[in-house]
């Protein structure tokens, strides 16, 4: 794992998160990933605008998780196949207890 980035870097880049839901035993339930840029940063919260969404999808603030991306790197947005160019790829893993949780984590992430 590289150096923990600097919160204040974070504002105004681009992002590619992956996100993996389990269940409360550790079974891998969902795997999607989430594009935007960085809008708000702080200590309770990290809120990625997504185009053409009105609410921002929240991460918790580990910012140990992210990384800078390499300028050869191959990134792919899953969905289409779409090769991506984003600033910063960041990585978590949510244990979700229902359906409804899990629905809210794919609309909304992680909110404080």
């Amino acid at each position: 794992m590289s150096a923990v980035i600097e919160p204040t870097v974070l504002r105004g880049r681009s992002v590619l998160v992956d996100v993996t839901c389990t269940s409360p035993g550790g079974q891998e339930i969902d795997h999607f990933q989430v594009r935007g840029v960085i809008e708000i940063v702080s200590e309770r919260s990290i809120g990625i605008r997504r185009e053409g969404m009105s609410e921002l999808y929240g991460l918790p603030p580990l910012f140990d998780r992210f990384r800078a991306t390499e300028s050869d790197e191959r990134l792919v947005w899953k969905r289409t196949g779409e090769e991506l160019s984003v600033d910063y790829v960041v990585d978590f893993s949510v244990a979700v207890a229902d359906a409804e949780m899990l629905l809210m984590v794919r609309s909304l992430g992680f909110q404080p």
